[in-house]
């Protein structure tokens, strides 16, 4: 309570401040975070134009999957439905995800899953992914890495857009669009619905998807103003159980879940974000948000442990409150460069299971409060850009149950260093971070969703946070023709939570503690242009990953060691043609590295045909009919298991915009 209490209190101090400035130049704001072209670090941006030519409806975790380090799979095996995603082998639990800097993960779980809100991409004018720590952003430690999205912008040509598309697996997309300007007083109004589904390439695997994107801003010459809502509803049949080569063998499109398993999910989250020039050097931004879901999802005991023992089916319910704010500061002057952001959230989950035949069986409350502050000093010249930043987090997660939990704390101290030399149009640079994190309720509990009573008391697993150290050396260059960089990485852990290839009693992923891993490698991205025309470009990341526990060393689970994409556009009038490979290097399943995920090639095309007002685009993928896995796991009997990804499948789509 103190925390929020603090951040109250200097939240009130900067409104005040603000309350006094000056007439001013136009306010350009931008992500507290978003990475410019001097800061070390490794960035893959998806501009406007990426995601027009490449997002047509589907996951964005497959969208993803071309940018370096980033594998992916989906659950059903097709582009709707639940989808994840890996960077540099580490989940998406580790992974920091905001919108125009509000955190979006969910806190006690730490994750965040795009199929919550359904063609969300369609509503984001950029996306930027930035590996490694990150210690500038919101929310959920930035461990791995950071996903920063940007809500549209407030000014731009009016326009209304109707979009429709069908493909594979009776897959489906439709989506109606607006913005208007509102006379002369500076505000805009931007809205978005779209309705989407899937039968899924595995049988029973169908996904329904509902959702909305509502904005509404002004921007006046020394100030601007914008609220954001957006949410939906998904409902899916679940796929989430692996498949074990005999069955595939019998039939690509097995699903080991039963079709008694579905899940009916709605999830909203509603922003308002002020954004200040209280002089020419100094900018004020503060943003408040309320996150909400409600839903539940069955599982099937039987059919998990393969024979009936007797229960009924299971339903585990779930219902959120996530009230959070942020407020920052950037001033920039003379080559320097000061910034200073405070962060809280206050957030609580209850969790209701249910059988089948017998009613309610427990009802607990997970309740956490996250509060950082953060502040970074930068010195830029010509040639020379320097940066050191550290973050402060408190982090406490409280329980409400039938069994009694003192209230989990921690405190940590995150930090980034760097120096950034700049030639011409070469840029070279190297960082220095750290950052730590605690267990998520999951890693906590060991996979139980109601907290055991064992004879000592409270039955806890995975209770150390784990901290990365990151060293980065990285070049990296643009000009008209040509872009390239290269980044080296280490990463250094302590107390490591990472998969160990099973699941726990409720179907959800297990993942234990290991005291000493390493991840090393080298990720590179090159684009060139010999004409306007045409343009070749390819990405990809080779890695050693080693975990040493017990006197031996051993690779972490889903964590490829070599990743290669290549395309090529050509481009002539209205007509646009493009081409896509991947290659996936094998991976393993278990930590005792006795079952692999096998290496994989993949081809697909693209084409599309624009005018004024119409854009017709044709996709085909898995050209040559791999029949290949992006994920597995072992079942409960210790054999592996695998989620196929579609045989060859296509998808067509027009948009009309006027």
């Amino acid at each position: 309570m103190k925390y929020i209490l603090t951040l109250l209190t200097l939240f009130f101090f900067f409104t005040l401040a603000a309350q006094d400035s000056l007439e001013l130049a136009p306010v350009t704001v931008a992500a507290p975070a978003w990475a410019g072209s001097a800061e070390a670090r490794p960035v893959s941006v998806l501009d406007q134009q990426d995601l027009t030519s490449g997002y047509y409806g589907q996951e964005p975790a497959l969208l993803l999957e071309r940018q370096p380090s980033v594998t992916a799979f989906t659950d059903a095996g097709s582009a709707f439905g639940y989808a994840y995603f890996r960077l540099r082998g580490i989940d998406q639990t580790r992974l920091n995800f905001t919108l125009d800097g509000v955190p979006l993960n969910e806190p006690e779980d730490q994750g965040f899953y795009f199929n919550n809100y359904a063609d969300l991409l369609s509503s984001i004018r950029a996306v930027q992914v930035q590996p490694g720590v990150n210690v500038g952003v919101n929310g959920t430690a930035a461990y791995a890495g950071s996903v920063q999205l940007l809500s549209p912008a407030l000014t731009g040509k009016p326009f209304t857009e109707l979009q429709a598309g069908y493909g594979s697996f009776n897959s489906y997309r439709a989506s109606a669009a607006l913005r208007r300007n509102l006379g002369e007083g500076g505000w805009s109004i931007y809205g978005r619905a779209t309705a989407l589904g899937s039968d899924g390439y595995k049988r029973s695997s169908d996904h329904t998807g509902r959702s909305a994107f509502l904005q509404a801003g002004r921007v006046r010459e020394k100030d601007l103003l914008k609220f954001t809502f957006f949410g939906g509803n998904q409902q899916n049949q679940m796929a989430w159980l692996g498949v074990t080569d005999s069955l595939l063998n019998e039939d690509p499109r097995y699903n080991a879940n039963s079709e008694l398993e579905q899940d009916n999910f709605t999830t909203t989250l509603t922003k308002a974000q002020y954004t200040r020039l209280v002089s020419p050097a100094l900018q004020w931004s503060t943003s408040l948000y309320y996150g909400f879901q409600d839903g539940n999802y069955d599982f099937d005991l039987n059919n998990f442990l393969g024979e009936d023992i007797g229960v009924g089916l299971f339903n585990y319910a779930f219902r959120y409150h996530n009230l959070g704010a942020l407020t920052n500061l950037a001033y920039e002057n003379n080559n320097w460069e000061l910034k200073a952001g405070l962060h809280g959230q206050d957030y609580r989950r209850r969790h209701t299971g249910r059988e089948e035949g017998i009613g309610e069986l427990y009802v607990n409350t997970g309740l956490k409060n996250d509060v950082s502050q953060s502040v970074s000093v930068a010195r830029k010249t010509n040639a020379l850009h320097l940066r050191a930043a550290a973050q402060l987090r408190f982090v406490a997660f409280n329980y409400d149950g039938d069994v009694a939990l003192e209230t989990q704390r921690n405190t940590f101290l995150n930090y980034e260093l760097s120096a950034t030399y700049t030639l011409g149009n070469h840029h070279l640079y190297y960082r220095h971070g750290s950052t730590s994190r605690e267990p998520t309720r999951n890693d906590l509990f060991g996979g139980e969703d109601n907290l055991v009573l064992a004879p000592n008391g409270p039955l806890l697993y995975v209770t150390e946070p784990e901290t990365v150290f990151e060293h980065a050396l990285g070049l990296r260059s643009k000009n008209s023709k040509t872009a390239y960089a290269i980044n080296a990485f280490y990463l250094r852990f302590q107390n490591e939570i990472v998969l160990n290839g099973a699941f726990g009693p409720n179907g959800l992923p297990l993942r234990a503690s290991v005291a000493q891993s390493y991840r090393a490698g080298l990720e590179y991205q090159l684009s060139y242009r010999p004409s306007p025309k045409f343009e070749i470009n390819t990405n990809g990341a080779l890695s050693d990953n080693k975990i040493k526990q017990d006197g031996t060393d051993f690779a972490p689970v889903l964590s490829p060691s070599v990743l290669l994409n290549n395309g090529a556009v050509y481009t002539t009038g209205a007509w646009s043609f493009g081409l896509s490979s991947r290659y996936q290097g094998e991976s393993f399943l278990d930590l005792a590295n006795e079952y692999k995920l096998a290496a994989f090639v993949t081809l697909d095309a693209r084409i599309s045909w624009t005018n004024d007002n119409w854009t017709v685009a044709a996709h085909a993928f898995n050209l040559t009919n791999e029949a290949y896995a992006t994920n597995g796991q072992l079942d409960v009997f210790g054999q592996p298991t695998f989620h196929r990804r579609a045989s060859r499948n296509g998808w067509l789509s027009f948009t009309y915009r006027w």
